[in-house]
């Protein structure tokens, strides 16, 4: 037997301690897919709460787009109300002499009339600032969104990065002891021969 040749403890520890190197990285390995694994989760369902959020405000846009109509709507009815009044209010003028009572009623219809299409501007203008403001919170909930899909993808993107680098040092290690065993292999050859 040769010197040189280590005696099978020192064999023994090296492999021992290769071995135990080696299920530490395996267990850091896994430790860390458990918690990508985890992240994907919560990342999906903050997803899913967002465009939860997002499709109740295009809902919500959506019906005050539909009142808004409405609204418009009625203000045009009001206007041609108006416009009929005061084409009733014309008449009533040309027939002062047959009656004076006609005429007043008119002009309290035209003033009715009016109110109702100021009413149902303002009603408008209300609507549409609440249609811009709605519009604006999509806006911005669709760039959260935008945002949120960025960030897990660059965060995925590291992930498999890293998972790469864990899984070629793995490689490496194995490499390593199945060098060393057959090198104790040899080794044990030379030494009963």
């Amino acid at each position: 037997m040769s010197s040189s040749v280590a005696p099978p403890a020192t064999y023994t520890r090296a492999f021992a301690t290769n071995i135990s190197k080696y299920q530490n990285d395996a267990a850091a390995l896994l430790e860390l897919h458990t918690e990508y694994d985890a992240y994907v989760s919560s990342s999906r369902e903050i997803e899913e709460e967002l465009e939860s959020s997002l499709e109740c405000l295009t809902l919500e846009v959506v019906s005050l787009r539909r009142e808004r109509d409405a609204a418009i709507t009625s203000m045009g009815a009001a206007r041609a109300e108006a416009s009929s009044g005061i084409e009733a209010l014309s008449r009533a003028r040309t027939d002062y002499q047959q009656s004076s009572t006609s005429l007043r009623d008119a002009e309290q219809r035209l003033d009715e009339q009016e109110r109702r299409a100021r009413t149902a501007e303002h009603e408008c203008a209300t609507l549409n600032e609440e249609v811009e403001k709605a519009l604006e919170r999509c806006v911005l909930l669709e760039e959260e969104l935008a945002e949120m899909v960025e960030w897990e993808r660059t965060v995925r993107r590291r992930d498999d990065e890293e998972a790469a680098s864990l899984r070629g040092e793995v490689a490496a290690l194995l490499k390593r002891l199945a060098a060393a065993e057959s090198e104790r292999a040899i080794e044990r050859k030379g030494s009963w021969s």
